[in-house]
């Protein structure tokens, strides 16, 4: 990255830092101006003279000249604050019709010459789709809003400017009151790839102003989430930085379910985030189940910790430290089962666990949790 890329990464980091306390306040945002033609550019919000100087302000190509408006036309379909669905309304039909002639013809394609999923389409139709999804992200109505990060996650290109549109929808992530509407932000984010499109200095830098805060670790899992780079043909490690980032995250017990799907690619580090993993899988609370989930991705890498997250394993089986941990087992036991398929775990240890797994009571458990149970005891076998 040139010095002065890194310093926009920089400032736009801390201009975020502003809209995320907007959006931890629980009030709404102050509404917008409506979108104009041509380009779309929203001023920096006023900060008082000590705070950090604002990310300069970035401006929004209009998008496609007929799929913007057909876009933006959704506003009419507004029918609760979350933008949801509200009757019968011509332009949401008119525009699903749009997406799904663009599904179709992607699948059409797909049988002769197979892609990735959102590049069958024609290239400049889907370019151009995308392009407009983009220009649409900071309309005042969330069902426009919602529909452009549907859209964005849909076709996961981010149009013809991706660094672009991630750092807008990083800019719509910080300002979004609602939180379903920020969980629709987040899945265009991560689909877009912060790490392909060297964003992540920017994602780190808003996820940063969440730790620490019980009532934002949903955000910062999010967040984290989107650190994780977009599987193609093959996983690709995290960045360094991410890894820097989780690792400091397990230590403080948050957002345990992102942190372990994030340490559980790394390869460089696997020592180091083994380790990690194994100790939020001992912790036996929360989401512990997921730490082991991701000892088991790391496959060899993690071998060295298998005799601990077995021991584990038979503890919570046997309730040995706590009322009640045999059933939590049996609801772990599907993330139990990935673990033993994916792990490469000695007969040994196979042994212990399925002496220990199949002891455990099914009373009071539901259908599907047997069913797991059942399919763990015969992986195990």
């Amino acid at each position: 990255m040139s010095s002065s890329s890194s310093w926009f990464a920089q400032a736009f980091a801390l201009g975020l830092v502003g809209f995320a306390v907007l959006g931890a306040s629980g009030c709404a945002e102050p509404a917008e101006s409506a979108p104009k033609p041509g380009v779309v550019s929203a001023a920096a919000p006023a900060t008082p003279s000590e705070a950090p100087p604002a990310a300069p302000t970035l401006e929004i190509p209009s998008g496609d000249a007929k799929l913007t408006p057909a876009l933006e036309a959704l506003a009419s379909c507004d029918g609760d604050a979350r933008g949801g669905p509200f009757g019968h309304c011509d332009a949401r039909e008119a525009w699903q019709a749009h997406m799904k002639s663009l599904r179709s013809r992607e699948r059409d394609l797909g049988e002769l010459m197979p892609r990735p999923r959102g590049r069958n389409a024609p290239i400049d139709e889907r370019l151009r789709t995308s392009a407009s999804c983009v220009a649409s992200l900071r309309h005042t109505s969330p069902t426009v809003r919602r529909a452009a990060y549907d859209c964005l996650a849909e076709l996961s290109d981010g149009g013809l400017d991706p660094a672009l549109a991630l750092r807008v929808l990083l800019e719509r992530f910080a300002r979004e009151p609602d939180p379903a509407m920020r969980r629709s932000a987040a899945k265009a984010l991560r689909a877009v790839d912060p790490q392909t499109h060297g964003v992540v200095p920017e994602v780190l830098g808003l996820a940063r102003t969440l730790v620490g805060r019980p009532d934002r670790e949903d955000d910062l899992g999010l967040l984290v989430e989107a650190l994780i780079p977009r599987t193609r043909r093959v996983k690709r490690p995290p960045a360094r930085e991410a890894v820097d980032f989780a690792l400091e995250l397990a230590k403080r017990r948050e957002a345990v379910p992102a942190v372990s799907e994030l340490l559980g690619r790394e390869v460089d580090r696997a020592a180091e985030a083994c380790e990690a993993l194994v100790e939020l899988a001992e912790r036996k609370r929360g989401s512990w189940a997921k730490a082991v989930v991701a000892l088991g991705e790391q496959g060899d890498r993690c071998r060295a910790q298998h005799p601990r997250v077995v021991r584990v394993l038979v503890e919570v089986a046997q309730g040995k430290t706590g009322p009640g941990l045999d059933r939590h087992f049996a609801m772990g036991a599907y993330d139990i089962e990935r673990f033993v398929r994916s792990s490469g775990l000695d007969p040994k240890l196979r042994a212990e666990l399925h002496r220990a797994a199949s002891v455990v009571g099914t009373e009071g458990l539901s259908s599907s949790q047997r069913e797991r149970l059942k399919a763990l005891l015969d992986e195990l076998r």
